[in-house]
């Protein structure tokens, strides 16, 4: 693996028996986790895009994994590599850039600008915003304090530390607010007019964050629900099966399209074709590799 050239502290992803490479990748720098199955699998790397440190690569990927990850909303997918040999994963990782985030839309932010001043790095770009959304959360009143107490000095400083960071997300406004209000202190006042504006202007963006980091949670944890129920049912039509129940027709009608989630449409065309002829038994063997 001496070919490899891993982004600095690369994150990947080992599944099921893959685990086995973990310190030889560890020893090139990467970090890795592990997870021994599908289901943890989807958990991890939804949690880690949630994070805003998501996973370069899925090594020793499944059909399963791949089907369950479709409908996911993520911020900076993985590659997935189905292929867990040393050789593979060295290739995978010298050629395997992240995902391109498509401009967000979040008002009061221009995120195309802002993506543009970080040279269009989709991971680093959404770590700003989290921690521009963080740092600048209660920030008005802390504004409104300076001002109210003529502490000018103070003031003209927080006005020009959120000058510079609305600039480098795209938050033009906001940038624009925060450089007349630099100045109004700077002249020890007054500032009420400045203040307002910057005000508003702050609180659209951060209202902005709020929805749009809560509708990716939203969508990530609906996701792992319906995953959650998807195996669950594939399970009930297990037992169904196994016990060659009549009942089986009739189930899989009322959960295929759950079933979907698992499975590739040809998978799920198998495995309907094998249950309308009441082959169980093959039907069983389709089921066993969704994960």
């Amino acid at each position: 693996m001496n070919a490899l050239h891993a982004p600095p502290d690369a994150r990947v992803l080992l599944l099921g028996e893959a685990g086995a490479q973990a310190a030889s990748l560890r020893v090139l720098g990467l970090r890795t986790d592990c997870a021994p199955d599908t289901t943890s699998a989807l958990h991890a790397i939804l949690a880690a895009d949630l994070a805003l440190d998501p996973y370069l690569l899925v090594v020793g990927a499944t059909d399963a994994l791949a089907a369950s990850m479709a409908p996911a909303y993520l911020l900076a997918a993985p590659r997935l590599l189905f292929d867990a040999t040393p050789e593979a994963v060295a290739a995978a990782i010298a050629v395997a850039p992240r995902k391109v985030l498509a401009a967000p839309a979040i008002a009061g932010i221009d995120s195309t600008s802002g993506l543009k001043n970080v040279g269009a790095d989709s991971a680093f770009y959404l770590k700003l915003l989290e921690r521009f959304w963080h740092a600048q959360h209660h920030a008005d009143a802390a504004f409104a304090a300076e001002a109210g107490a003529a502490n000018w000095a103070a003031l003209a400083g927080r006005a020009h530390s959120l000058r510079g960071s609305a600039a480098s997300i795209g938050a033009t406004a906001l940038r624009d607010a925060a450089g007349q209000l630099e100045q109004a202190a700077e002249r020890r006042g007054p500032v009420t007019a400045e203040l307002a504006v910057l005000q508003a202007a702050l609180a659209e963006v951060i209202a902005g964050l709020n929805a749009y980091f809560s509708s990716q949670l939203d969508q990530s944890q609906d996701l792992l629900t319906d995953t959650a129920e998807a195996f669950a049912a594939r399970d009930q039509l297990v037992v169904l099966l196994k016990d060659y129940s009549g009942d089986a027709l009739d189930y899989f009608d009322s959960v295929k399209t759950s079933l979907a989630q698992l499975m590739g449409t040809g998978a799920l065309a198998q495995l309907a074709e094998h249950i309308e002829r009441y082959e169980f038994e093959a039907a069983r063997e389709v089921l066993s590799k969704t994960g």
